[in-house]
């Protein structure tokens, strides 16, 4: 069986995206040189299983609009990866001025890169989660996932600059291996 150790998930994405675009890239290469229509049908077809080309225009067009999405898909990642020690770094400057004391965690919740610990379990109070979501809502006049704060959400997801994060109450695996404690963070 073969480990899989990802970066996160940003470079994830621009690694499948760059071989996408390399496929394509590949195909319009070989469409360019390619003589007879089979040949051109051939090579569309690894790439656009459904494509019927009428000609060599034809499948440099349809080429093209493929090689949109993962072009576009990358850029996303690219950008998202860009931002994020700007986002982390103003996020964690406004929940300090929220009187939180933010604390990078060993061990991020699952399917998360990073955490910060906010508020540990035995200090945690249901306001709290309000509090710090508040604060980055009024800070940097974003609103969560939810479109509002209260009520009995247990985190929001918030996108910064094109990166998203979420504040809520997660698993605290540092503090307890099991996942059963949970505790206020900062994650993303």
């Amino acid at each position: 069986m073969k480990r899989y150790i990802r970066a996160n998930r940003n470079e994830d994405e621009m690694s499948r995206r760059l071989d996408d675009i390399a496929e394509c890239a590949r195909a319009l290469a070989d469409v360019a040189e390619a003589e007879t229509d089979e040949e051109i049908l051939s090579i569309l077809k690894t790439v656009v299983p459904s494509a019927k080309p009428k000609s060599k225009a034809g499948a440099i067009q349809s080429l093209m609009h493929v090689i949109e999405y993962p072009v576009s898909e990358y850029l996303l990642a690219y950008n998202r990866e860009r931002m994020r020690p700007t986002v982390i770094k103003d996020v964690l400057a406004c929940l300090e001025d929220a009187g939180l004391s933010p604390e990078k965690m060993q061990t991020a919740p699952s399917g998360y890169d990073e955490s910060y610990l906010l508020v540990p379990a035995e200090e945690l109070e249901w306001t709290d989660l309000k509090v710090a979501a508040s604060a980055v809502a009024r800070e940097f006049g974003i609103k969560p996932d939810t479109g509002v704060i209260g009520g009995s959400w247990t985190s929001y997801e918030f996108k910064l600059e094109g990166c998203p994060f979420r504040i809520g109450i997660a698993e605290d695996l540092d503090a307890d291996p099991s996942g059963k404690t949970r505790s206020l963070q900062f994650y993303l």
